[in-house]
């Protein structure tokens, strides 16, 4: 009988039932990116450009972006402040203003309750001079 109940203890733990119920780290939020870097390639001078990152929250709690902050002041990031449901996506925009000419690569770090570590977006590319013609 004792053997019964440790193969039913046994079967609960590791076929999942009792991961969330034994406090499991899987029983939190986890974030998942569709997309971690983007390549403009090549864009004309002053004109802003932008790019979504899309991610999920494949965890089972809600996931909370605490902060996100770029790596300097031409690139501008826009965040959801509510929580994201388990199961459910959301997106960061990033904008660039492009007033320098030249190749550029920015970041982006995101930190949220997933994870310790802030996840690091890259944008890159190559701003090219408008000729004006006279």
């Amino acid at each position: 009988m004792k053997n019964i109940f440790t193969v039913l203890f046994l079967l609960f733990v590791f076929t999942g039932y009792g991961q969330s119920y034994l406090g499991n780290s899987s029983n939190r939020a986890v974030i998942t990116w569709k997309n971690d870097i983007h390549d403009f390639g090549k864009i004309k001078q002053g004109k802003p450009v932008s790019i979504i990152y899309k991610f999920k929250n494949d965890g089972l709690k809600p996931l909370i972006i605490k902060k996100v902050v770029s790596s300097c002041g031409c690139t501008v990031p826009e965040y959801p402040r509510i929580p994201i449901r388990p199961m459910s996506g959301g997106e960061i925009k990033a904008t660039f203003d492009s007033k320098k000419v030249g190749v550029f690569s920015k970041s982006v770090s995101v930190t949220t309750n997933a994870s310790e570590k802030p996840k690091v977006l890259i944008l890159k590319g190559e701003v090219i001079p408008i000729v004006i013609i006279k």
